[in-house]
């Protein structure tokens, strides 16, 4: 045989038997070793289970293509949202999930990646904007196990799977109802983020049945809005409130002037104090007609309508020097 062709022959024989004991390896390999022959590296903690090329298609179309689908088809929480128009994954488009969640960078690796940092996401993409009080807090002070909502949301915790989803925007979910629902849970008709404390945005006149007048609305609330002490609500309740004591908003009195003022005329002159008073100034008297108190106020000394004698306690006291409000 020529020395050419010799030299190819055994040329061809190497190569079928460095095939033939590659086919051996490969065939006495697993599964997931098999598979890595093929994977640019080992899946994710989360993915785990996906391991094998049995598994392949699952996640990718045609050669190494991701297809959103696939990966909705397992992560239906995401699909939910999406197809409602609803949250961050909502306002992607037609970005892919593997540009966010890289793959196959090993069991260690996290697969939700923030660009640059996760404290420089922009939460205005899920729809809900962090301003004042709400943009010093961290990450997790938010997105807390406990504070999750949605059921699907509580089902991947249970099933030991970290999410930044179910978080809902009622104010009352997140912070302890504070006015122990006397008020209801629509928080931001009184509240705004810059101080939860304060409620610049309620109007007496209009958000309550007793429209303030006069010298009314120069008092302070506490002075009508008593202190009451909660005993019922659990110690180990969360979130658990900042105080123990909170301001009394229902059931208070407020039909007639007695119901918050001493009467200084011990019964006197009746229950009707708008006959003689009003809110603009206590002292001031309402001029006296012959059948009604007329609305042009005089300033006049009270005997001038009744003797004083007639309008004196039991004590021998005037009660108009002792005339105070509790208000």
């Amino acid at each position: 045989m020529p020395r050419a062709k010799a030299t190819a022959a055994a040329g061809a024989r190497v190569v079928l038997a460095a095939a033939a004991a590659l086919l051996v390896v490969f065939a006495a390999a697993g599964q997931p070793a098999r598979a890595q022959l093929f994977s640019p590296g080992p899946l994710s903690k989360a993915h785990a289970s996906l391991e094998g090329m049995g598994n392949c298609v699952r996640c990718h179309g045609e050669g190494a293509r991701h297809d959103n689908a696939r990966c909705l088809d397992c992560h239906t929480e995401i699909r939910t949202r999406k197809d409602a128009g609803r949250g961050y994954h909502a306002r992607l488009g037609a970005q892919t999930c593997a540009e966010c969640h890289a793959e196959h960078r090993g069991v260690a690796a996290s697969i939700v990646e923030f660009k640059p940092s996760q404290r420089a996401f922009d939460h205005r993409l899920t729809g809900w904007l962090l301003e004042g009080t709400h943009k010093k807090n961290d990450c997790k002070s938010c997105h807390e196990p406990r504070l999750v909502d949605a059921d699907d949301a509580r089902r991947l915790l249970a099933e030991g799977r970290a999410t930044f989803l179910g978080l809902t925007t009622v104010c009352a979910r997140c912070h302890f109802d504070e006015h122990r629902k006397q008020v209801g849970e629509r928080c931001e008709r009184c509240h705004t983020s810059t101080d939860f404390a304060k409620a610049p945005l309620f109007k007496h006149d209009k958000m309550s049945s007793y429209p303030l007048t006069g010298k009314n609305a120069k008092v302070e609330c506490k002075k009508c809005h008593g202190s009451l002490t909660d005993d019922v609500t659990p110690a180990q309740i969360f979130p658990g409130p900042q105080s123990r004591t909170y301001a009394q908003f229902k059931d208070i009195p407020h039909g007639n002037c007695l119901d918050c003022h001493d009467d200084a005329h011990n019964g006197a002159f009746g229950r009707n104090c708008t006959q003689c008073h009003t809110t603009q100034d206590w002292r001031t008297i309402l001029k006296a007609t012959s059948t009604s108190a007329s609305t042009t106020r005089r300033a006049s000394r009270c005997e001038a309508c009744t003797p004083m004698s007639t309008a004196r306690s039991a004590t021998g006291r005037s009660p108009v020097r002792r005339h105070n409000s509790r208000a």
